[in-house]
Protein backbone atom coordinates (compact mmCIF):
# COMPACT_ATOMS: atom_id res chain seq x y z
CA UNK A 1 0.00 0.00 0.00
CA UNK A 2 1.46 3.41 -0.95
CA UNK A 3 2.44 5.91 1.70
CA UNK A 4 0.10 8.89 1.26
CA UNK A 5 2.20 11.19 3.41
CA UNK A 6 5.22 10.71 1.16
CA UNK A 7 3.16 11.39 -1.94
CA UNK A 8 1.63 14.50 -0.39
CA UNK A 9 5.03 15.93 0.50
CA UNK A 10 6.07 15.70 -3.14
CA UNK A 11 2.89 17.36 -4.37
CA UNK A 12 2.80 21.13 -4.54
CA UNK A 13 0.66 22.51 -1.73
CA UNK A 14 -1.33 25.12 -3.69
CA UNK A 15 -3.49 26.36 -0.79
CA UNK A 16 -0.39 27.02 1.30
CA UNK A 17 1.18 28.93 -1.60
CA UNK A 18 -2.01 31.01 -1.90
CA UNK A 19 -2.01 31.80 1.82
CA UNK A 20 1.67 32.77 1.96
CA UNK A 21 1.40 34.89 -1.18
CA UNK A 22 -1.68 36.71 0.12
CA UNK A 23 0.05 37.45 3.41
CA UNK A 24 3.18 38.76 1.68
CA UNK A 25 1.27 40.93 -0.79
CA UNK A 26 -1.00 42.22 1.97
CA UNK A 27 1.91 43.14 4.20
CA UNK A 28 3.62 45.00 1.35
CA UNK A 29 0.41 46.87 0.51
CA UNK A 30 -0.19 47.86 4.13
CA UNK A 31 3.35 49.27 4.41
CA UNK A 32 2.97 51.09 1.10
CA UNK A 33 -0.36 52.56 2.15
CA UNK A 34 1.16 53.74 5.41
CA UNK A 35 3.94 55.58 3.58
CA UNK A 36 2.20 56.82 0.42
CA UNK A 37 -1.47 57.56 1.14
CA UNK A 38 -2.83 60.71 2.77
CA UNK A 39 -3.81 60.35 6.43
CA UNK A 40 -7.57 60.11 5.87
CA UNK A 41 -7.21 57.20 3.40
CA UNK A 42 -4.69 55.06 5.29
CA UNK A 43 -6.91 53.20 7.75
CA UNK A 44 -9.80 52.34 5.40
CA UNK A 45 -7.39 51.08 2.74
CA UNK A 46 -5.44 49.03 5.25
CA UNK A 47 -8.70 47.61 6.60
CA UNK A 48 -9.72 46.47 3.12
CA UNK A 49 -6.35 44.82 2.60
CA UNK A 50 -6.62 43.08 5.96
CA UNK A 51 -10.13 41.84 5.08
CA UNK A 52 -8.84 40.52 1.74
CA UNK A 53 -5.98 38.75 3.54
CA UNK A 54 -8.45 37.09 5.92
CA UNK A 55 -10.67 35.97 3.03
CA UNK A 56 -7.64 34.49 1.25
CA UNK A 57 -6.58 32.66 4.42
CA UNK A 58 -10.09 31.28 4.90
CA UNK A 59 -10.22 30.17 1.27
CA UNK A 60 -6.84 28.44 1.60
CA UNK A 61 -7.93 26.67 4.80
CA UNK A 62 -11.16 25.44 3.20
CA UNK A 63 -9.29 24.29 0.11
CA UNK A 64 -6.77 22.36 2.21
CA UNK A 65 -9.60 20.70 4.14
CA UNK A 66 -11.31 19.77 0.87
CA UNK A 67 -8.11 18.22 -0.54
CA UNK A 68 -7.49 16.32 2.71
CA UNK A 69 -11.04 14.95 2.86
CA UNK A 70 -10.94 14.00 -0.80
CA UNK A 71 -7.69 12.09 -0.33
CA UNK A 72 -9.03 10.35 2.79
CA UNK A 73 -12.19 9.37 0.94
CA UNK A 74 -10.11 8.05 -1.96
CA UNK A 75 -7.86 6.11 0.42
CA UNK A 76 -10.87 4.60 2.24
CA UNK A 77 -12.46 3.68 -1.08
CA UNK A 78 -9.27 1.87 -2.19
CA UNK A 79 -8.89 0.01 1.11
CA UNK A 80 -12.52 -1.08 0.92
CA UNK A 81 -11.96 -2.60 -2.51
CA UNK A 82 -8.69 -4.28 -1.44
CA UNK A 83 -10.50 -6.41 1.14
Amino acid sequence: MPDFRARRSRRRDTPRIIAISAQAIGFILIVLFETLLPEHLKRPSQGLVLAAMLVAALYAALLRRYYRNRSLKHRDHESFHDQ
